[in-house]
Formats: structure tokens, sequence, C-alpha cells
């Protein structure tokens, strides 16, 4: 058996489009909607749409009885502080302000996103082993993450 794709679906109660055009307008890049489907009224009921070359599907399902939580989340790799920010508030943008923290944001639609430095994999990874706790417990005391803060805690 071959499996060519495997794609998240994120499943909202009718904002599915709207969402996906958040997404597209906050990644940037090649960032775009692929595909619609619409139900038998012709309303849309999945927005197939790419962030930056990762497929994802919209679904209009209505919320009966499920909602997203931090038990799931999407990394956002960053290269500098300018990034962190940018996606930071981008994606924080009308969400919840209680789940904000170690670098973790809701989103307005309740998604869960880790926005992070790339550099942040390394800091938490070296020999020294003390650098690294040094720089979790610098990382455990922010919201946002700030990079600087972080290098300085990795240097001791």
């Amino acid at each position: 058996m071959s499996i060519t794709k495997i794609r998240t679906c994120l499943w909202f109660d009718d904002q599915a489009e709207e969402a996906a055009n958040h997404y597209i307008s906050t990644f940037g890049g090649d960032s775009k909607i692929v595909n619609t489907q619409n139900d038998e009224t012709g309303s849309i009921m999945l927005v197939e749409f790419e962030l930056r070359g990762t497929l994802f599907l919209g679904l209009n399902g209505g919320r009966a009885k499920w909602s997203f939580n931090e038990a799931i989340s999407f990394q956002v790799e960053c290269e500098d502080q300018a990034e962190i920010d940018h996606f930071w508030e981008k994606l924080g943008e009308g969400g919840d302000e209680s789940r904000r923290q170690c670098g973790w944001i809701a989103d307005k639609y309740g998604i869960s996103w880790q926005v992070m430095p790339k550099s942040l994999k390394m800091m938490l990874s070296p020999e020294d082993k003390a650098a690294a706790g040094r720089v979790t417990v610098a990382m455990m005391k922010m919201t946002k993450i700030d990079v600087d803060l972080l290098e300085k805690a990795f240097r001791g």
C-alpha cells in the first residue's frame, strides 16, 4: 500500500473559508486555496488550502460537541524575532488570551500554534546540559518567545 499524502482536516462550525483566508494572509508566500467543494445547498463544505507547501482541509461540519484544544498544535519554526513577532501578532489576533504561554498561542478559531525560533532545537539539545536547562527555565517564564533572552540563557 502506498500513501501519497497525509493532510490535516480542521473541523469548523461554518468558518472554514474565513479561516483558510486568514491563514493564507498570515503565512503568505505560496499559500493559497487549492479547491472548494459545496454541499447540496451551494454552501462551501470543504476548503482545501496550502500553507507554504503543507496541505490542509477545512471542513464546515458544525460544532455539535467538538472543539480544538492544546492536544494538537502546529509548530511555526521562525528564523528570527521579527518572524516570531509577525506570527504571534497575526495568529493571536482575536485569540484566547488565557491560552498563551511558552510560545504557544490559541488563535480566534481555537487552534493552538507553537511560534518558536529555529535555533531553539540547538539550544535545547547541546552536550552542555546546564545550558539546555537554563534555556528551558527562561522559556517557561515567557509568553511570547524572546530570542535574545533565550540566547543569553544559553550562553550563561
